[in-house]
């Protein structure tokens, strides 16, 4: 992620990557992955494609003609299962950026910041996400299956990704507070299940703004960012018992609920743990 001087056009999503017939090093790959991928489909939640997350790079590139050697093969058909299960807490280098489901692991390159992803990036032809201070950073997230929940987007001086690294949390920017917003929370983008929308030949898109601190300076010009969902089928995170994000009013995230759907349950708080989480990586 690099860190630009302002003023800066705010991030698009990349152009779609040219349609490529599968070789056969594609077919073997894919049928060795297929059962347990289609196994794991329904657990597989949501991941962010715009900035374009590492995730959502291993995953663009997938096939064998567009695949850049040395990347992780973790995310690479599945980019939307990099999870958190209730309860679960990072741990080890690359955990950070979602663990996965049961048997998986988290691969230590998800720990890693631009010196090691800059050269996947540029080898593909493709920009490297870039913010700005006092710009805006417009995050689109695709959600295979959603459930609702709270996102917080939080970015950091660092070149590599992990809990300690002095995290800032963005609040929302100011053009987008109308819809999904809790008014003692600024930094919470919230939604009720079902409030989603199709964008860019996906079926299920959260589109949110975040305002980057005018303040916000790292001395080599690089940061990493994260994006974080707590899902809130189970319960909700209101006390911020899961990754470290900020505590929130069930009150005011059930009003969000009730003004999509009136009467739609909405679940308590979380007793003692935390709910699922999913993490995105840039």
């Amino acid at each position: 992620l690099w860190l630009t001087r302002p003023p800066a056009a705010r991030i698009r999503p990349p152009p779609p990557p040219p349609a490529v017939l599968p070789g056969p090093h594609d077919m073997v790959a894919r049928a060795a992955l297929l059962s347990a991928a289609l196994l794991r489909q329904v657990g597989a939640h949501g991941y962010i494609y715009q900035p374009l997350s590492m995730q959502a790079l291993t995953h663009q590139l997938r096939t064998h003609a567009d695949w850049q050697p040395g990347m992780p093969e973790s995310r690479r058909w599945e980019p939307a299962n990099a999870r958190f299960a209730p309860g679960q807490r990072p741990e080890g280098p690359g955990d950070s950026c979602g663990i996965g489901y049961a048997g998986e692991r988290a691969d230590p390159l998800y720990a890693e910041g631009l010196p090691t992803w800059r050269k996947w990036y540029e080898g593909a032809g493709l920009p490297v996400p870039t913010i700005a201070p006092g710009a805006e950073l417009e995050v689109r997230a695709d959600l295979a299956a959603d459930h609702g929940g709270q996102a917080w987007m939080e970015v950091a001086c660092s070149d590599r990704i992990a809990e300690d690294i002095g995290w800032v949390l963005l609040d929302r920017a100011a053009s987008d507070r109308g819809h999904h917003f809790l008014p003692s929370t600024p930094s919470v983008y919230a939604w009720a299940f079902g409030d989603v929308r199709p964008a860019d030949g996906r079926k299920a898109v959260v589109t949110s703004r975040w305002a980057v601190p005018s303040t916000f300076s790292c001395p080599t010009g690089r940061a990493v960012g994260r994006w974080v969902w707590k899902v809130a089928n189970t319960c909700n995170d209101a006390a911020n018992y899961g990754l470290r994000t900020t505590p929130f009013s069930l009150q005011e995230y059930a009003q969000v609920v009730e003004s999509f759907r009136p009467g739609q349950n909405v679940q308590g708080q979380c007793a003692s743990e935390s709910p699922e989480q999913f993490a995105s990586c840039f």
